[in-house]
């Protein structure tokens, strides 16, 4: 399962912004796959359990709002990190050598 979320999350990463933001408006379970993924590869299980749940009962459309706008603005996916208790802007494997996210958009 690790092996997937890595690989989903480094292909969703290689999408453009207007892409990311058409696959949300279209469907956004792409979004929430994302979300998904890194919650598996940050071992947050409050994260999995409650993304698999906005799945399963179409709670996806709620976040999906949110989403056409930090999309569209900022290029960004904001998720909660339950073992820090905090919201954050999901950011580009790439981008950080860390798996701690410490270049990530805190929000208190």
């Amino acid at each position: 399962m690790q092996d997937f979320a890595k690989n989903y999350i480094k292909s969703y990463e290689g999408l453009g912004r207007w892409v990311k933001f058409l696959l949300n408006f279209l469907w956004a379970i792409p979004t929430n796959l994302y979300r998904l993924s890194k919650s598996i590869v940050k071992k947050d299980t409050i994260g999995a359990v409650l993304s698999v749940l906005l799945l399963v009962f179409c709670g996806w459309w709620v976040i999906a709002v949110i989403d056409f706008v930090t999309i569209a603005l900022k290029d960004k996916i904001y998720w909660f990190d339950f073992k820090e208790m905090k919201l954050y802007a999901l950011e580009d494997s790439t981008d950080s050598s860390d798996d701690k996210n410490s270049n990530a958009d805190k929000i208190d």
